[in-house]
């Protein structure tokens, strides 16, 4: 036993016995202090505290008599080596009784003697221990309650730690101020405001936890703290052009003088302005189109230039688009359906009952009244009842969703697979839904849920507002009540965290269930006929966010859906989100923890490549990782369909995040350059050009996908960009688009990076970044954006957010116009041979489904489908009059929110329904005139042929 501690330690005493020993009532007698030791069979122990004096002796009892006897020698404390920092609570910090004491401590060790442990008190003013906390623990935090009092009582935390075999020890200690509880006021905002919208309607209210005779205010300054306007408890403020920011102050005090206080920052913006047209249009129900709406006034259909387009006999109740036909449900009640070109009658059928909702889901016709739902097979014109989940309510509203059937009703959300089978469900008294591509929006009288189409998970925001209507525009919501006639904006730049940013009331008079967004106006519905026309403003590009300790140097960058990450190289990768309103960002794994070099984004994950690790890793929404890929890679990364695409040397390697399935093309020399576009990878090489590899379809067979050399420039081409069915890249100061042919730009210097947005392509040049619409004719001279602060050295944009890599010096995020923010009309073909049976089902789907209000899939000019509902996908089957070997062409056309018009790019196809007879055809070329100034000319000759030729191109 060690005989020498130090005096005023406090020691543990451990006593055991032989094996064959009977001990009870065993404790430590030291003078006149008993301690009762605890233990098991043969063990027993205690703490004791030894005194300030050269030695003790103490008696070990046991079953009441003396069992052993030990003297103890004291020496006294040494100089301590170690230091303790008491970093919370900070001296003379007033503590309120019932919120608990909170201890943040470190003790620092500079010896090489064992630390014991440490001892926690909290006393009163004499020093009467009141808790006691003991530790093992050098540096954390504890929570000591305080006790109850009845006036301001002073305190002590000290903080003793035990080292070394003589358990020496250094302490700390500082004093408090312990208040007793008045039951203060706390108030709160009824709603958090983070930005608002230039027109609208500020509403700040303030909760109070106290039921007592309070006094409170609120008031509300611009930036440059003029007060604008002040109540009680609640105010209502027009928000002006002139206000930048808003600061809002909340004071409460009760009658003992206790006071609670809250601010809020709120940015003001200017995104858009709703300006009421002069035009009318009443309706009971409309219905979208390209470049046309139709719309419905009892018995009369009106297209969207106000002119009666057909008359009916009874009032039409819904409509819907099959293929380049109108369906309409009628009140006598019957089902009519309409050619638009002409319009005529080309069926009707009388129905059963009657019906409030029709909608066509891949030529599935689809009939709904409060209670039932119906399918029409049109080619038996039977009309078949579809089993609905049992308590499913009355029924509200149907959309086509896919491959989905999205139910609302009075009890709940309900999504119906093709075969009918419940796939999912959510409970809920909600009143209005709205779909985007990815997700599905549904509101209550409490709260906005958002719920992901493919996982459905799912997302609430707190909004106490009551909407009959969702819609969406752009990357916006928009929520209509015609009871309180208002309408909220909600910004879901971050479509799973929507922000509320504007109400503006008295936009509406009466019913707007059925207000409808078409041709780039929002037609309300309501009494009045009102129409609103949404107006972009115009402005600057506004810098939103800047790094401001910046570290490593950005090479790539992925923005999408309020999320973005960027390889920092050696620094690691910047993850940065959108929250609140705000862009926020964090480093991963930790500064200087890992070699980002390439990066991808793809719905909530993120993918980093780590060259210097030779693997390619995966985040999941927690920032989780896993390993998707060992092996030695390049620091080039891209996406390509399903698939993750890197490369080493002259092989491309495909990677599928899910399966982790993986193989590689070889392209016959070092790759320094990657992109992908539709069914299509172009590899730039170091010595044969660009490489074009593709189609490549579903199921991939990598040695059978065609490769082709599609340019060779005297330099090897390092920068390229994919965008749907178009190729960017660039040499020097030169860009080129390579589409059905290879078409360039110049710039004044030379181009550092690419980055792009459905219909947009950013290219940085040294600090400036230019625009170029891509749906549009391309211009004579480039759009100059803005210009950053330091070199741009990557780039990539999501809706009207640039996100800008700045080298060394980090980020920076740029908000601009919606002026600048476009739509694309390229269509998917992704994986999918062109190939088709006459059983085939064409899968008409775009690329980039966003911004955009209808589309109209056509076929050799002719429509075969048209489409209201996002993702704006189409199962179409093959038309019989396609005849075995022939060619036909695919196209879309679009109609964004703004009302804009494109078209996308022909795409061929062929339909081989049997195999084809054997024919050895011969032809000649002759060419005449091939030199300048006469026009040249060609034609050919058919020498040999089984079969008549059909067409030559």
């Amino acid at each position: 036993m060690n005989t020498l501690f130090t005096g005023g330690a406090r020691i543990p005493i451990h006593i055991n016995f032989t094996p064959e020993a009977r001990s009870s009532n065993v404790f430590i007698k030291q003078e006149d202090n008993d301690y009762f030791t605890v233990g098991q069979t043969h063990t027993a122990s205690q703490w004791i505290i030894l005194p300030q004096a050269s030695s003790i002796e103490f008696d070990i009892h046991v079953s009441d008599s003396i069992a052993a006897s030990h003297t103890i020698q004291l020496t006294e404390n040494k100089q301590p080596q170690e230091t303790i920092t008491i970093y919370k609570p900070i001296r003379n910090q007033s503590i309120e009784e019932n919120n608990g004491l909170d201890i943040h401590y470190d003790i620092s060790q500079q010896s090489s003697e064992t630390f014991h442990y440490a001892s926690i008190c909290l006393t009163d003013f004499n020093g009467q221990l009141i808790h006691e906390v003991l530790t093992t623990d050098p540096q954390g935090h504890v929570h000591l309650s305080l006790p109850e009092i009845s006036s301001q009582t002073n305190m002590f935390v000290k903080i003793r730690a035990f080292f070394g075999d003589t358990y020496r020890f250094v302490e700390s200690q500082t004093g408090i101020r312990v208040l007793p509880d008045l039951k203060k006021p706390h108030i709160k905002w009824k709603q958090s405001f983070y930005r608002m919208m230039v027109g609208s309607m500020l509403d700040c209210s303030i909760d109070i936890d106290t039921q007592e005779e309070i006094t409170s205010f609120i008031q509300v300054y611009d930036q440059d703290n003029h007060l604008l306007q002040t109540n009680e408890k609640s105010l209502s403020l027009g928000v002006t052009e002139t206000t930048k920011t808003l600061s809002v102050l909340a004071w409460v005090s009760d009658a003992s003088g206790n006071t609670d206080s809250i601010q809020q920052s709120i940015d003001v913006i200017h995104p858009f302005d709703f300006k009421i047209s002069d035009d009318t249009q009443t309706f009971d129900v409309c219905l979208p189109d390209v470049g046309n709406s139709w719309f419905a006034r009892g018995n009369i259909l009106i297209d969207s230039k106000n002119n009666t387009r057909f008359q009916l006999t009874a009032d039409i109740l819904s409509m819907a688009h099959i293929g380049n036909d109108l369906l309409l449900i009628t009140g006598e009640p019957a089902l009519i359906r309409l050619s638009t070109q002409p319009i005529q009658r080309k069926d009707y059928l009388k129905l059963p009952e009657f019906f409030h909702k029709i909608i066509v889901l891949n030529e599935r016709v689809y009939m709904m009244n409060d209670t039932m739902l119906y399918e029409y097979q049109s080619n038996t014109r039977k009309i078949i009842p579809v089993d609905l989940p049992t308590n499913i309510g009355s029924l509200l509203t149907i959309l086509p969703g896919n491959d989905r059937l999205i139910l609302l009703s009075t009890k709940g959300l309900w999504m119906l697979d093709l075969e009918h089978q419940l796939v999912y469900s959510k409970s809920g008294d909600f009143s209005a839904m709205a779909v985007t591509a990815n997700d599905l929006y549904v509101i209550d009288s409490h709260s906005l849920l958002v719920i992901d189409r493919e996982t459905q998970s799912v997302s609430q925001i707190e909004t106490n507002i009551s909407a009959e209507r969702l819609m969406v525009w752009k990357n916006f919501l928009f929520a209509l009540s015609g009871q309180s006639q208002t309408l909220w904006v909600f910004d879901c730049q971050n479509p799973k965290q929507p922000q509320f940013i504007g109400k503006f009331p008295q936009l509406s008079t009466g019913n707007v269930s059925n207000a409808i967004i078409a041709n780039g106006r929002l037609y309300m519905g309501d009494d009045a006929g009102t129409i609103i026309q949404i107006v972009p403003y115009e402005h600057l590009p506004l810098v939103k966010y800047q790094s401001s300790h910046a570290q490593g140097y950005i090479e790539h960058i992925q923005v999408s859906g309020g999320q973005g990450i960027a390889a920092a190289g050696a620094y690691g990768a910047m993850i940065f989100s959108l929250i609140d309103g705000h862009w926020t960002e964090t480093v991963y794994p930790s500064p200087f923890g890992a070699n980002i070099h390439a990066v991808a984004s793809h719905r909530n994950n993120l993918y980093l490549l780590q060259p210097d690790f030779n693997q390619l890793i995966s985040l999941n929404e927690n920032y989780q990782s896993s390993v998707l890929y060992g092996g030695e890679v390049s620091n080039l990364l891209i996406l390509h369909s399903d698939f993750l695409v890197t490369s080493q040397d002259e092989n491309l390697i495909f990677i599928h995040p899910k399966t982790l399935e993986n193989f590689s093309i070889g392209c016959n020399d070092t790759i320094i350059a990657m992109a992908s576009t539709g069914q299509y990878i172009f590899a730039s090489t170091l010595s044969n050009g660009i490489i074009r590899l593709g189609p490549i379809t579903t199921p991939i067979h990598p040695s059978e996908i065609p490769q082709k050399t599609v340019s060779i420039h005297q330099k090897p081409v390092r920068l390229m960009q994919g965008q749907s069915d178009k190729l960017f890249y660039a040499i020097d100061q030169t860009l080129y688009i390579l589409e059905h042919n290879v078409q360039s730009l110049d710039f004044d210097d030379s181009i550092d990076c690419l980055g792009t947005d459905k219909g947009s392509l950013l290219i940085g040049v040294g600090e400036n970044i230019y625009l170029l619409e891509t749906e549009k004719e391309l211009p004579q001279v480039p759009r100059h954006l803005l210009t950053a602060n330091y070199p741009v050295t990557a780039l990539d944009m999501d809706n009207q957010t640039i996100i800008a890599g700045l080298g060394i010096h980090g980020i920076a995020v740029f908000e601009i116009s919606l002026l600048s923010v476009n739509a694309s009309s390229s269509m998917d073909f992704s994986r999918q041979s062109m190939i088709f049976s006459s059983t085939d089902d064409l899968p008409l789907k775009l690329n980039t489904p966003e911004g955009i209000n209808s589309v109209n899939y056509l076929l050799d000019d002719t429509v075969i489908a048209k489409t209201t509902t996002p993702p704006f996908s189409f199962n179409a089957p093959v038309p019989a009059t396609l005849h075995n070997g022939q060619t036909f062409q695919i196209q879309a056309i679009i109609e964004t929110h703004s009302g804009e018009i494109f078209t996308s790019k022909a795409y061929t196809a062929n339909v081989y329904t049997q195999s084809l007879p054997e024919n050895t055809i011969e032809i000649s070329l002759i060419i005449n005139n091939d030199y300048l100034p006469l026009p040249v000319n060609i034609h050919s000759a058919v020498t040999s042929t089984i079969y008549p030729i059909s067409h030559i191109e």
